[in-house]
């Protein structure tokens, strides 16, 4: 039986393959579990990167510049440490 926003075993496998799809049940199996886009991972890392070159001694203009997002961003990204 299928379940909307469920994915069978051979789904699992077929992207990542079936050894690691058995690794990835044994360790998560039962439990519910969140897998974020790939839009949202690379956001987190671009914002944990932002937050480093701030720490850096990168100025908020240099990362305006080079992230090409305004100053309430950058700042938003800085002030959630």
């Amino acid at each position: 039986m299928a379940f909307p926003g469920r994915r069978t075993f051979d789904e699992i496998a077929g992207v990542i393959g079936a050894d690691n799809a058995k690794k990835f049940c044994e360790h998560f199996g039962g439990g519910v579990l969140y897998v974020p886009t790939i839009a949202i991972v690379m956001v987190s890392n671009r914002d944990n990167i932002i937050r480093a070159e701030y720490d850096n001694g990168v100025k908020v203009k240099q990362l305006i510049t080079k992230y090409r997002i305004g100053e309430r961003q950058i700042r938003r990204i800085l002030n959630a440490k």
